[in-house]
């Protein structure tokens, strides 16, 4: 009776049980409940088992009441021996002004969609939309009571929407938090990006070969007499220097430079590097034949190709398959481009590429792949062609060298590849700066390639260092 004002706080009243379970006195007076035995109750088997509170179920206290839940605590004597429990009850089903339910709704929990607390036998004792206490949940989330760790999964509401659904254990007792939310309102954003993906994959495909087509028409329009000869680069030229990056990737603990000289042969060679989604590098370097605008189209297609593979995470190997695939199928006569593709993860420092007619990458001078027939074959040829593969792990202090497929192309008298011994005398007469290596290797190619035969080509050097800090 002397805290009978701070025991208010229990809507459904507070009850006193002695040591055998049986009810001794109630707040507010209720002489029917006197000499109840309570002593099978959830609670009072809680607090007589040394719990020092106890949080029961859903449950009765008399017929034509609601149900209320119980919170227990148990009251000891002389020498911490049991003599009872004070149990106070909170009734359900009452609207905010409950204690009970203002602390949950304190809370903020679920701001959109549904939020609903279960008891361990699966009553709803709270509902954020005040529709369901009382009720029990359906059979299917039945066996998701009070789950070990917290966990969502999507599932269906009672009228058959999909649902994402999160539980959760409410420490202390035997309920279950759930969570539930409309699965398209969740996903409603995500599904924008993916819309708007796809829309940008599409038209990375086809704007590059329809700017080019409208380009074509009205350069015809203008200059009906005038027809490009096939060997023509200047479409090639052109489409190359909007798809060339404008700025190279910058990435944590890594050094990149790169470098592309035009020559004086028919043929171009391409270069492009972006991040993809996962973090890794995605570097990419080629030639591809002077045949006009069709050489234009094919470079436009192929960059396409290979970023959209790029975004979703494809390996280099099926990255040139699938465009091997595209340029078969659309370029009749087949280009053949020579090209190499590497992926770089740069929390490990593996390598993996893939080489079409292409020199492998070196890492600490020694060439990866030896000769050209482990280069594999260009692109564009026929369906099924050979591809170089390999894998390296670039150490911290170690420089990576792309070279362009021309490179590959050009040998002294003597049968001789610049690839091979002329490039490691260059990168070790370079010093530690990458821009000095750089220039180093394009002097060595120039001085190489002016004691042979063959016609001054395209230069694409790529140099990727490692930190040494990364140690």
């Amino acid at each position: 009776q002397a805290a009978e004002q701070r025991l208010a706080v229990f809507d459904g009243g507070v009850v006193l049980l002695d040591a055998r379970g049986r009810v001794r006195a109630t707040l507010p007076h209720r002489p029917g409940l006197i000499a109840h035995d309570w002593s099978d109750r959830d609670f009072y088997q809680q607090v007589l088992g040394e719990a020092e509170m106890a949080v029961s179920d859903a449950q009765l206290v008399a017929r034509d009441e609601p149900y209320v839940v119980v919170i227990a605590v148990p009251i000891r004597g002389e020498g911490n021996t049991f003599v009872g429990s004070l149990a106070g009850m909170f009734r359900l089903g009452t609207p905010t002004l409950s204690a009970f339910y203002a602390s949950i709704v304190r809370l903020r929990v679920g701001q959109t969609g549904s939020t609903y607390v279960a008891d361990g036998k699966g009553r709803i004792v709270f509902d954020s939309e005040s529709e369901r206490v009382g009720r029990f949940i359906t059979s299917s989330q039945l066996s998701m009571i009070a789950p070990p760790v917290p966990y969502a999964q999507v599932t269906e509401d009672e009228e058959g929407n999909d649902v994402i659904s999160a539980w959760a254990r409410v420490p202390g007792t035997e309920w279950t938090l759930v969570v539930e939310d409309d699965w398209t309102a969740v996903t409603s954003s995500i599904g924008r990006y993916r819309d708007v993906l796809a829309l940008s994959f599409v038209a990375a495909l086809l704007l590059p070969p329809l700017g080019m087509m409208l380009l074509t028409r009205q350069r015809r329009f203008r200059l009906p007499d005038i027809r490009p000869p096939e060997h023509d680069d200047g479409w090639l030229k052109t489409v190359r220097e909007h798809l060339r990056p404008r700025q190279l990737p910058v990435m944590p603990g890594w050094h990149l430079v790169a470098r592309q000289v035009d020559g004086k042969s028919a043929d171009r060679e391409f270069f492009d590097a972006c991040l993809l989604p996962d973090g890794r590098l995605m570097l990419s370097l080629g030639k591809i034949p002077a045949r006009g605008i069709q050489s234009a189209v094919t470079l436009a297609s192929l960059r396409a190709v290979m970023r959209a593979a790029g975004q979703r995470l494809a390996g280099a190997d099926e990255t040139l398959r699938q465009s091997n695939a595209m340029l078969c199928a659309h370029h009749p006569p087949p280009l053949a481009v020579r090209c190499l593709y590497l992926l770089v993860e740069p929390t490990t420092g593996w390598l993996e590429y893939a080489a079409a007619g292409a020199v492998p990458p070196r890492a600490r001078g020694a060439c990866l792949v030896q000769d050209r027939s482990s280069a594999g074959q260009p692109i564009g040829t026929n369906p099924d062609i050979e591809i170089g593969l390999g894998q390296v792990q670039i150490e911290p202090g170690q420089v990576l060298v792309a070279l362009g497929p021309s490179m590959l192309d050009v040998r002294d008298p003597d049968g001789e590849a610049f690839v091979h011994a002329p490039l490691d005398r260059a990168m070790e007469e370079a010093s530690t700066g990458l821009q000095d290596r750089l220039g180093k290797i394009i002097d060595a190619f120039r001085e190489f390639n002016a004691k042979s035969p063959y016609f001054e080509p395209d230069l694409t050097v790529v140099l990727l260092q490692r930190s040494e800090s990364e140690r």
